[in-house]
């Protein structure tokens, strides 16, 4: 420890300067020409090694060089005399952020300073080999020049503009703010912004970046790492039917020894780890000027006389806290740990994290489980469906502002920390954590094909493989998986899992990280053929991650880990690293998908509450249809659930679909507030209703669509709210798009709408849904009509004259911002009796009987925010299952675990 900290005092105080002709160390270092020159020619596995990657954050990479030895005082002679290669503008400097590295390799890792300011998603990697010589490089640095750091709005200001709309911004002075420059992975360019921190127990971490010098906000992230229904793997105590009591579990619990390196009152506090139970001691906390009941971290699991920690209450899940999944979990975190440690032995955990808490039993107050989409338990506190990293904690409760991992329970009786990958997941995001410490926060970048989203599928990736690797078992879940309605005996199974990317690319972490874990799984594989062991292969995996910067994606990271193999244990074993992750699709890919049928996953297309990007939020990835000849239109259709904008705010999506002929549509990120997509395409559907689905039609009018290859992309081009795109299918026709509102028709099929409307006076329409009149005036004497429990473009006289413009995010849309005395008596499904939170502030006097069941937040102007009470927790938008008492991982292991340790 004492070399880490003298190495960390150094490389903070590192300033760098305008580039010199001065030369490194001792002298012998190759000159600046001979570099530049050897980084342009270097070739090895995967073809060119040195890289100048230009999407979002610029990522710079080489690999392969050979310099004169380096050691900790002349490290910073590299930086200076190559600092244009790294992409170091004159005003920035670089900030030591740890070392790390094992058989006589070492990764130093540094973090963009500008102007004092901390530069957000620029990072630098320099690996040396055993004699100090610069191997390799990896940087996301930006030069950034000319940005003022005199913010043209508040701190307060800035922090109301981030919670607007959401449903924390009742808590904005529970909120952190602080002055950074954005790299410009998701913004477009490098620009100084309002970075605000908000923590709401339990599952969010919320932190969203508005621009200081606009007031216009950018995005926002999560940090939480969830589990997402307990993707989790083995280690468990197998198939047990009657966890409350009688029948023994498959694998009972084993005698294991516990280090003693707990405090003098024996609690299970560590130098690492310090496991907590989380009782109803009749605290509360206040959150929207309500006091809710919340439980106390306590630690009552104490040895017995003759100093053992031997609990059965792993039998009696209804006891408020059982004591065996603290034992349990204090065991397993502790082995994790020092399983990393063995990996990377300059590896810690930032100090102020240590020890770091781990919490089981965790519940949450029955009356805030409708704001987390799940259902109320009937009692004072639910089990909460979901394990998760907690980066900083939760804010406002005594002792809980540090990092922690905590553990709830799923179904009626399934544990979450009964299943040791659960508690080896969670820990290895703590350790991404503090490795990569910024990746959370740039967890997507930008790209000429949309929106990149897989550096957050590798996160989820890492982690599910690592803990696979540490029991040696692929099926994730084995426990837990029955115990979920419809999950299935493993909800992730690493081995069989047979998709490529970018095929597998979805734009949701969980799902996303599969075909990585997989993909290292399959390299995993081919090393073992050649002789090496599973620790091998983990060290050269963390090797591989420890030298990743923000802005690396599937690609880049595939090559890092291939370097890292070879540099470990030589080039056979670097072909058969390189062999397994082409062959899983990771390296040099396109994020284009050949079309073969409809979708059996998930595409999320992100809102501009979490991307503030205008037109066009681009979807993850696009696909390719083969146009035949005499096709008059192409059917794009789905189904459609929100996933929530901006954690619960943001006005309806509005997806469109975009296509092109010949290549793949290309967007341009230009400057902005906000940022601004220019695409290029030549075709755009827009959603509408369709047989109970949604659907986008593309063509041209009264032509076919020229034969061949024809690129499409779905885009929310409206609306805060992410939107989950199911079954998505792609439908070559033969037949003329049907008609648009207005056009003629003969049955529902014929028009866009789905709705073919007989007028009084004779003859068929296309006619639409509507909020008002203004809806209905392409068509000249049609106004917004009752029609059948909806409301429908009709000719003649409506109930609704107003001139209310609707644009809020329910099913349908009254904002009221007249002065008028309407009396509505129609059955929509908007506006003002809702059962969740409705703001009416306007001055009108409307008499409104409507039903809705949705959240209006009327302020006479406003874009109507809907607080839908999304589940966190849920990858896929669906609520979890019902809720049951919490226990958690015990005292020992399940037998197959004495073998592994």
């Amino acid at each position: 420890m004492a070399r880490f900290f003298s190495f960390m005092a150094f490389v903070s105080m590192i300033s760098l300067m305008p580039v010199s002709s001065a030369g490194a160390g001792n002298g012998h270092n190759p000159s600046r020409l001979l570099l530049e020159k050897q980084l342009a020619s270097i070739e090895g596995p995967g073809g060119a090694r040195i890289t100048w990657k230009k999407h979002g954050m610029g990522l710079r990479s080489a690999y392969g060089l050979e310099t004169m030895p380096y050691t900790v005082d002349s490290i910073a002679d590299f930086i200076q005399e190559y600092r244009s290669l790294i992409g170091l503008d004159p005003e920035s400097r670089l900030v030591g952020d740890g070392i790390s590295g094992n058989a006589g390799w070492t990764v130093v890792r540094y973090k963009q300073s500008y102007r004092s300011l901390p530069v957000i998603g620029a990072d630098v990697t320099i690996w040396l080999d055993s004699e100090g010589r610069v191997r390799s490089f990896r940087s996301s640095a930006v030069e950034i020049r000319g940005i003022d750091n005199t913010p043209g709005i508040s701190a307060v200001a800035a922090i109301a503009r981030a919670l607007s709309g959401t449903k924390w911004k009742a808590m904005a002075r529970a909120a952190v703010s602080r002055l950074v420059v954005l790299a410009g992975g998701m913004t477009g360019r490098p620009l100084l912004a309002w970075e605000i921190h908000l923590k709401v127990p339990p599952l969010v971490y919320m932190v969203s970046y508005v621009d200081a010098r606009t007031g216009k906000f950018l995005y926002r992230v999560n940090r939480v790492m969830k589990m997402n229904k307990a993707w989790v793997f083995e280690d468990n105590p197998g198939k047990w039917d009657d966890p409350a009591g009688g029948d023994e579990p498959e694998f009972p619990p084993i005698d294991v020894t516990l280090e003693k390196r707990w405090d003098q009152d024996d609690t299970l506090t560590g130098e690492w780890i310090k496991s907590f139970g989380c009782t109803d001691e009749g605290e509360t906390f206040s959150y929207g000027g309500m006091e809710f009941p919340v439980c106390t971290k306590t630690q009552k699991a104490l040895p017995d006389e003759n100093g053992d920690y031997y609990f059965d209450d792993w039998k009696h899940p209804e006891l408020d806290e059982s004591l065996f999944p603290q034992v349990n979990m204090f065991y397993h975190l502790n082995w994790e740990y020092a399983k990393y440690k063995s990996l990377d032995d300059k590896f810690d955990i930032k100090s102020e994290s240590m020890p770091l808490h781990a919490v089981t039993e965790m519940k949450i107050a029955d009356q805030l489980m409708s704001m987390f989409g799940m259902p109320s338990c009937s009692k004072k506190f639910c089990g909460m469906p979901n394990a998760a990293f907690m980066p900083g904690g939760i804010p406002g409760l005594p002792g809980w502002q540090r990092d922690a991992v905590i553990f709830g329970t799923f179904g009626t009786d399934g544990d979450a920390s009964y299943e040791a990958d659960v508690i080896y997941h969670e820990f290895t995001h703590a350790v991404i954590g503090n490795v990569i410490t910024d990746w959370s926060n740039a967890p997507m970048v930008n790209d000429k094909y949309g929106l990149d989203t897989t550096p957050y599928g590798m996160n989820e990736g890492y982690a599910d493989y690592f803990a696979a690797l540490f029991t040696d078992d692929t099926c994730i879940g084995n426990y837990l998986s029955p115990r979920i309605p419809g999950v299935g005996a493993c909800m992730r199974e690493l081995s069989k899992y047979a998709e490529t990317c970018p095929d597998s690319i979805g734009g949701e972490a969980h799902q996303d990280g599969q075909v990585w874990s997989a993909g290292l799984w399959d390299m995993k594989v081919a090393l073992a053929d050649l002789g090496f062991d599973n620790d091998q292969v983990a060290e050269a995996a963390f090797s591989g991650l420890t030298t990743l910067v923000p802005g690396d994606n599937f690609d880049s990271g595939a090559k890092a880990t291939i370097e890292a193999v070879k540099n470990l244990y030589g080039d056979d074993a670097g072909t058969a690293a390189q062999k397994a992750l082409s062959d899983r699709g990771l390296i040099d890919y396109v994020r284009v998908s050949d079309y073969s049928g409809p979708l059996n996953y998930l595409l999320f297309v992100y809102g501009r509450g979490q991307v503030n990007v205008d037109p066009y939020v681009p979807g993850p990835k696009q696909f390719k249809v083969n146009v035949g000849a005499g096709v008059k239109s192409i059917r794009v259709s789905w189904t459609e659930s929100e996933s929530g904008g901006g954690f619960g705010g943001g006005g309806q999506a509005e997806i469109h679909v975009l296509a092109r002929k010949g290549s793949p549509v290309e967007f341009a990120w230009q400057d902005g507030n906000p940022v601004r997509t220019q695409a290029t395409f030549d075709y755009e559907g827009v959603a509408t209703d369709f047989q109970g689905r949604k659907a986008a039609w593309l063509y041209e009018t009264g032509n076919e669509i020229p034969e061949g290859d024809l690129y499409i992309i779905p885009v929310n081009a409206g609306g805060d709210a992410t939107v989950v795109l199911s079954s998505f299918k792609i439908e070559t026709l033969d037949q003329d798009a049907p008609g648009k509102y207005g056009d003629d028709c003969a049955t529902g099929e014929d028009c866009l709408s789905g709705i073919c409307f007989e007028a009084d006076q004779g003859g068929k329409t296309c006619s639409k849904k509507c909020a008002s009149d203004n809806d209905c005036n392409i068509v000249q004497g049609w106004t917004c009509q009752s029609y059948f429990g909806d409301k429908i473009c009709k000719p003649g006289q409506g109930g609704d004259t107003d001139t209310d413009v609707d644009t809020d995010t329910d099913t349908d849309t009254d904002v009221d911002t007249d002065t008028d005395t309407d009396t509505d008596t129609d059955t929509d499904t908007d506006a003002d009796t809702d059962t969740d939170t409705d703001m009416d502030t306007d001055t009108d006097t409307d008499t409104d009987t409507d039903t809705d069941t949705g959240t209006d937040t009327d302020t006479g102007t406003s874009t109507g925010q809907k607080s839908n009470g999304g589940c966190e927790c849920s990858s896929s938008g669906n609520q979890q299952p019902p809720i049951g008492l919490l226990l958690l991982l015990a005292l020992f292991a399940v037998k197959s675990r004495v073998s592994k340790k």
